[in-house]
């Protein structure tokens, strides 16, 4: 059998991180576009191959964790190195990473505690169990966020205005409501995790 370090599903998300860092060398917006693009369809395919191939790893699940959150955290800081970026915009996409990376790593932190995949972690906000319960649904709303900052990407570089302000008012609201999961995810996380340290 392989060594888990050399797993189908972790050799994806070893190319996602690559992917993902050709961007910040990157000026081309286009360019950013198609490298950011290729990185979330190989998301697409390690969870697949990694139960196909039953390969389902602590490390693959750690990785992919990483990437995704790190997936909108570079996109949303290419977007803020745009002279172009209004303060309200600005302030939004901060306040934007900040709840996607903390409500997510508290999420997962509470779900390596209790030794269940943070997807499977049950709380008492019923839309936020209908997400992680429906993979369709998270999938689209996970690409309808992706898809909103890189079209926001695209506009604020002056590429493709017409469609990217397209996108990001097809995508918008979905957008906000991944935004509005999170907040509910923080919620959860923060109130599970206290707990937890009650009944230590």
């Amino acid at each position: 059998m392989a060594h888990p370090v050399l797993y189908l599903a972790n050799i994806i998300d070893y190319m996602r991180f690559f992917f993902m860092l050709l961007p910040i060398f990157m000026q081309d917006p286009v360019l950013c576009l198609v490298s950011f693009t290729v990185s979330d369809l190989l998301d697409m395919f390690d969870g697949y191959f990694a139960r196909k191939l039953k390969q389902s790893s602590f490390l693959g699940a750690c990785l992919d964790m990483s990437l995704d959150r790190a997936s909108s955290t570079i996109i949303s800081m290419k977007i803020l190195c745009s002279k172009q970026v209004s303060l309200t915009i600005q302030r939004a996409l901060i306040l934007f990473v900040l709840i996607d990376l903390v409500s997510h790593w508290l999420r997962y932190s509470y779900g390596c505690k209790v030794q269940t995949h943070h997807k499977q972690v049950q709380s008492r906000f019923s839309a936020l169990n209908f997400y992680y319960a429906q993979k369709v649904f998270m999938t689209f709303l996970c690409f309808a966020y992706e898809a909103f900052l890189l079209s926001t990407f695209w506009f604020v570089n002056g590429v493709q205005i017409q469609t990217a302000i397209f996108v990001m008012k097809s995508m918008g609201a979905f957008a906000v409501y991944k935004v509005f999961l999170s907040v509910l995810q923080l919620i959860d996380s923060i109130e599970k995790l206290a707990e937890m340290d009650k009944k230590e």
